[in-house]
């Protein structure tokens, strides 16, 4: 039996290169997600939108909205 790269391909076995990653789709922001982000970033809504298009992950807790205040943002 051949060894290497190209016996490794012949045989079906992969080329070592990781494929792309499938693009992820923007998560739907409620309406208190948004707000929150407007108002602690002062994010417009087209900017946040950019963000996520971009990879930005933003985690905001539903439970924690009404606690959220500008000093938490460091």
């Amino acid at each position: 039996m051949r060894r290497g790269t190209a016996a490794g391909r012949e045989e079906g076995g992969g080329t070592g290169v990781a494929p792309e990653p499938a693009p992820r789709a923007a998560p739907e922001l409620g309406a208190d997600s948004r707000a929150v982000l407007h108002e602690v970033l002062g994010l417009a809504a087209g900017e946040i939108d950019a963000l996520f298009d971009a990879g930005v992950v933003f985690h905001i807790p539903d439970a924690s909205l009404h606690r959220l205040a500008p000093d938490d943002i460091g």
